[in-house]
């Protein structure tokens, strides 16, 4: 399972295909990995 967070590492709620939704995903996080989507 794949899981958006925000900067402060917090799950964002689906977007359901939204675009400029608020707050928007810097990191996805995958287990117990974490990197920083660039």
């Amino acid at each position: 399972m794949v899981s958006m967070v925000d900067k402060n590492g917090k799950l964002i709620p689906e977007q359901g295909g939204a675009r400029s939704t608020s707050p928007a995903p810097v990191v996805i996080r995958k287990g117990l990995d974490i990197d920083i989507v660039k």
